[in-house]
């Protein structure tokens, strides 16, 4: 008896909730849709028109509000042929959380995600104040700034799209002022055919510029074209001198080569090589 009166007293207040909270939704639904409206404008810095996003906004708001709208009447129709009343209870339930929690919700995260996505593409296109800066100091002369300059076209950061050529022309520069993070660059470009068609000498020649200036990865770059012939006459003395000097300056990639070299060469020829180090360190002593 209790429970049946408890349920009719609940039914009659989620009808008398529902027939209100239409309008209380729809309120919701608006809000919602400006607010994001707004938010993605601001964030863009006016860059995107506010009428566009307004449009987008509602059309994303639309297919969601109207999914959350339907889906709750489709699940009482479902009951209702199977016999099933849906009671005050869940009724109201539906009402809360549906309504007023799970589309809120699941719109916020679905804007916000949309909202992310178009944000990333406008800052991809968009170069930063820090690369502005820097090619201002790379057109002086200034050679680290040649030298990030490579680096942002490169790798496409700083706001702007990734472009070999534009990054192999700033690395040349910087390169030819003796940057050896240039030179090393330019080698590896060289070296797998990055931006140019792949030229092993050229490599080389980059390399052995980086590597005498104490160019970790450039000298275990050299310990591989010596090691392979790649570029250069194979010669394994060498190829351990490189990875030696790599290795000791805590290039990782050089000690599992310099492993095997030490398998691979005689007592005799590794005490050359060790030699071969030693005239190195000697002739690069800063």
């Amino acid at each position: 008896m209790f429970k049946s009166s408890l349920e009719n007293y609940m039914k009659k207040i989620s009808e008398k909730i529902a027939a209100y909270t239409k309008y209380v939704h729809l309120v919701l639904y608006l809000l919602v849709w400006l607010g994001f409206s707004s938010a993605m404008w601001a964030f863009s810095k006016g860059s995107l028109p506010l009428l566009g996003i307004i449009v987008f906004g509602g059309l994303i708001n639309l297919c969601i509000g109207v999914i959350f709208w339907v889906f709750p009447s489709i699940i009482i129709k479902w009951k209702k042929r199977k016999g099933k009343n849906w009671s005050g209870l869940l009724t109201a339930l539906n009402v809360f959380l549906v309504r007023f929690f799970i589309w809120p919700i699941f719109t916020l995260a679905v804007f916000f995600l949309i909202a992310g996505w178009w944000m990333r593409g406008i800052d991809s296109d968009r170069p930063t104040a820090t690369f502005k800066d820097t090619e201002i100091s790379a057109l002086q002369g200034d050679k680290i700034a040649q030298y990030n300059m490579g680096v942002f076209y490169s790798l496409g950061e700083e706001g702007v799209s990734q472009n070999y050529d534009m990054a192999l022309k700033w690395y040349l520069l910087a390169a030819d002022q003796g940057v050896k993070e240039a030179q090393t660059n330019l080698g590896v470009a060289y070296r797998e055919g990055r931006g140019v068609p792949r030229d092993y000498d050229k490599a080389f020649e980059y390399f052995l510029l980086a590597a005498n200036q104490g160019g970790k990865i450039a000298q275990a770059s050299l310990g591989y074209q010596y090691y392979y012939g790649y570029g250069v006459e194979k010669n394994l003395l060498e190829a351990f001198k490189w990875y030696t000097l790599a290795a000791e300056a805590g290039e990782k990639t050089s000690i599992l080569p310099l492993k095997k070299l030490k398998k691979t060469l005689s007592p005799q020829e590794i005490n050359s090589a060790v030699e071969l180090v030693k005239i190195w360190k000697k002739n690069h002593e800063q």
